[in-house]
């Protein structure tokens, strides 16, 4: 699978992505249903670090606003913090960011350089 998704952690409140390969829509799609179903799983706060290769080119074809729009609509509501890491290629970011602006957010989007800087970020608020 060109994304991999898992539990970082025991008590099931850090969830990691590896961006690995270049994915199509329908993976993704596969993996945000598998995203919302391990946060609908525990009753706390979970925060998600999603590493993505900048050389990585986001799917051709489909409406990647209005696939960000639907992603947002029905996260669960236990998301706290999202957490990019290498923040993926400059068309993604440009689209990501316009999302982000018409739609408000229920959780926290930050931007972090390294896996181990996302973590000190997440620490900060709570231990992991």
């Amino acid at each position: 699978m060109p994304i991999e998704i898992s539990w970082d952690n025991d008590p099931h409140n850090l969830i990691i992505m590896h961006f690995v390969d270049t994915y199509t829509w329908l993976e993704l799609d596969t993996v945000i249903d598998q995203t919302y179903a391990m946060l609908n799983s525990v009753p706390h706060q979970v925060d998600i670090i999603a590493v993505l290769d900048p050389k990585l080119k986001a799917p051709v074809g489909g409406n990647m606003i209005a696939r960000f729009r639907k992603m947002l609509n029905y996260m669960p509501n236990n998301l706290g913090v999202y957490i990019n890491v290498g923040r993926g290629n400059a068309f993604s970011r440009a689209i990501a960011n316009t999302v982000l602006k018409i739609y408000p957010l229920k959780f926290d989007v930050r931007s972090a350089g390294s896996v181990e800087e996302a973590r000190e970020m997440l620490a900060e608020r709570r231990p992991i």
